[in-house]
């Protein structure tokens, strides 16, 4: 498949981004790091391999990785004000030295692993291929005819769903949801399948080749409704996920459909501080009154802090209190503005990465223990307990992710560049998948690729839950599947 030239434009752009963001990055150390330079380039490389081989899975998993460790821990540089010793890492071991051997092994092992990114994925999945078949397709009628019905149906569908989850608290981000039934279902409902649906209703609208594509629309209005009403500042990511495919086939109304969501979402992000405030803290504190765990809590942090304080002394710079208090200042004025700290701290990868590189005694065993973890709750999760720490839920159910290449580094150097090669696997097998049940419908391939790479990409607790929210998926596909084939046959 040839590229477009939307990808050229996304190419070109990507590689002036990060020759600036290298060159800042340098100037701020005041001297030439080739361990970083050459991390810079190979992550770069990594997301352009993806974007010219056209596979949505490899795209996406890519530029989280490209965002959580290249581009996180350059912006960290670049805002801390320092020559690259006492950099904040907020979800790792807070000040570090860049400079340190400890990061050159880790700028090492990094690189290393992206270029068994590049390979497998090349060797293993390839270009990917567009389908268009044209056989049976009887449910284009059934939309064609009902288009404003099923339209005014999806959106009673959205608006009714996200009402009950945000009026009930059924699934709520800083929340211990219920393992009721009810609540898997609303987890269906709102983690892929309404946005799923409105995928395959724009697919079946692209082929009636219409000239204005109304779902597209819907999926905005669903995404950004969904991810408020359970408290997400993460909607606009999946709906550039979907308006990549549609800018590469309309350009000017797919930058206008990005404009037009990021005003959205940046609109809706301070209403989800809002509630998060107002609810999940309010909500907290009603938990924690009942709750007798909280003391026993305080005292296994502390007993981790003490067993972990000569790792810490072992990678971490040099301070005295004057530069300390700096930095803490610093610190506290990013922290201030909501949207530059989510910007520059949030991303999953580099500090979940640096909590288990930390780790002097590694072995298969941690590795394999990580796979007995079948519930998380205010005593922490197995890698909060093993590789960091398990933070204040009095308040907030927060939780540390390190994420998949974070979590392949539980065990030795064996395991995690094996972890490498698997996670090409599960994308290759998921687009397998795709192509065998729903290979003509790019848009829904498009979006559950996005899913599998975000959980992907947020993945290193209660590593049991994925295998069944992939199989899930993976059912769901199916059903779907068959779904169109009898509306095909009946209408036949």
């Amino acid at each position: 498949m040839l590229i477009t030239k939307f990808e050229k434009t996304i190419i070109f752009s990507l590689t002036i981004f990060s020759s600036i963001l290298i060159f800042l990055t340098i100037f701020q150390l005041n001297y030439f790091n080739l361990y970083y330079v050459s991390f810079g380039i190979i992550s770069t490389l990594l997301v352009i391999n993806s974007i010219i081989n056209n596979n949505y899975g490899n795209i996406f998993i890519n530029t989280f990785f490209y965002l959580g460790f290249f581009f996180k821990i350059s912006i960290i540089i670049l805002i801390s004000n320092s020559s690259g010793t006492n950099i904040y890492f907020e979800e790792s071991y807070l000040f570090l030295n860049v400079s340190s051997n400890f990061f050159k092994i880790i700028f090492i092992k990094l690189s290393i692993f992206f270029l068994l990114l590049i390979f497998f994925e090349n060797f293993l999945i390839g270009k990917n291929k567009i389908f268009n078949v044209n056989t049976n397709n009887f449910h284009k009628d059934l939309i064609k005819k009902n288009k404003k019905i099923f339209f005014f149906l999806f959106l009673f569908f959205i608006v009714f769903f996200n009402y009950l989850n945000y009026k009930f608290e059924i699934i709520q981000r800083g929340s211990l949801n219920s393992s009721a039934s009810y609540t898997n279902f609303f987890k269906l409902i709102n983690y892929f399948a309404q946005s799923a649906l409105i995928c395959l209703i724009i697919d079946i609208e692209k082929k009636l080749n219409s000239k204005n594509i109304i779902f597209i629309y819907l999926l905005i209005l669903s995404s950004i409704l969904n991810h408020m009403t359970i408290f997400s500042r993460s909607g606009i990511f999946e709906i550039l996920a979907i308006l990549y495919i549609f800018t590469k086939d309309n350009p000017q109304k797919g930058l206008f459909f990005i404009c037009l969501s990021v005003l959205i979402w940046i609109l809706s992000f301070n209403l989800v501080n809002d509630l998060r405030s107002q609810k999940v803290i309010k909500y907290y504190n009603d938990e924690k009154t009942n709750n007798l765990t909280l003391p026993l809590i305080h005292e296994h942090n502390n007993k981790l802090d003490n067993a972990k304080k000569t790792e810490k002394e072992e990678i971490k710079s040099e301070n005295n209190e004057e530069e300390l208090n700096k930095q803490n200042s610093h610190i506290r004025k990013i922290r201030s503005n909501k949207f530059t700290y989510l910007l520059a701290y949030r991303w999953t990868g580099i500090d979940g990465f640096i909590n288990t590189e930390a780790k002097k005694d590694k072995n298969l065993n941690y590795f394999l223990k990580s796979f007995f973890e079948t519930n998380r709750d205010f005593n922490g999760t197995y890698y909060e307990r093993t590789f960091f720490k398990i933070p204040n839920k009095e308040i907030f159910n927060q939780t540390f992710i390190p994420g998949y290449i974070a979590f392949v580094n539980f065990g030795n150097n064996y395991i995690f560049f094996i972890g490498a090669f698997i996670l090409v696997l599960i994308i290759f097998i998921f687009n397998k998948i795709l192509n065998i049940f729903m290979r003509e419908f790019e848009y829904f391939k498009c979006f559950i690729m996005f899913i599998v790479a975000w959980r992907l990409a947020h993945f290193g607790i209660l590593p049991l839950n994925t295998l069944i929210y992939f199989l899930s998926i993976i059912f769901f596909i199916i059903i779907i599947s068959i779904g169109i084939k009898i509306i095909d046959k009946l209408y036949s």
